[in-house]
């Protein structure tokens, strides 16, 4: 009797949950599931970037084996974090951070570096990682709850 070839099994890779960058406008940009994403003007963030102080590629995003995120600062251009603990971590060309859900990523910090401030300004061009709120339900309400407190709070055109 033949016997039936079956294939290996694979070895399953560990997968991160996926996960978003949202700017300070609240655009939510996806991170690929690549190891290695360019942030800057020609980066994954290049439609909403508008400060000409960023460079093409301001900065990288690896993701290691274990799905961890670390975030490099490429060039002279200033790059700073802004951990969930308040934590305000200057990034110089070549040199990097750890970073985790909750965590904000600043590609043009000058005035905050400036300032000694752990806070983030308009037009610092912030992104803050988040949990991939298109699978995640809690997380997509919650952020329709603040787009509608925040429009409600504009005055009418």
């Amino acid at each position: 009797m033949a016997s039936i070839a079956t294939p290996a099994a694979r070895a399953t890779q560990h997968r991160s949950p996926p996960l978003s960058l949202r700017s300070q406008g609240g655009t939510v940009t996806p991170i690929p599931d690549l190891d290695v994403v360019d942030l800057g003007r020609r980066g994954l963030l290049a439609p909403d970037i508008t400060s000409p102080r960023v460079s093409r590629r301001q900065a990288t995003l690896l993701r290691d084996e274990g799905g961890n995120l670390r975030v490099v600062a490429q060039g002279v251009n200033p790059t700073a974090v802004l951990t969930c603990r308040g934590e305000l971590v200057r990034l110089a060309g070549g040199s990097g951070a750890d970073v985790e859900v909750g965590d904000t990523i600043i590609l043009c910090p000058g005035r905050m570096l400036r300032d000694g401030g752990a806070r983030v300004l308009d037009g610092d061009e912030a992104y803050t990682i988040v949990e991939a709120e298109i699978d995640n339900l809690p997380a997509a309400l919650r952020e329709i709850k603040r787009l509608r407190t925040e429009l409600a709070a504009r005055p009418p055109a």
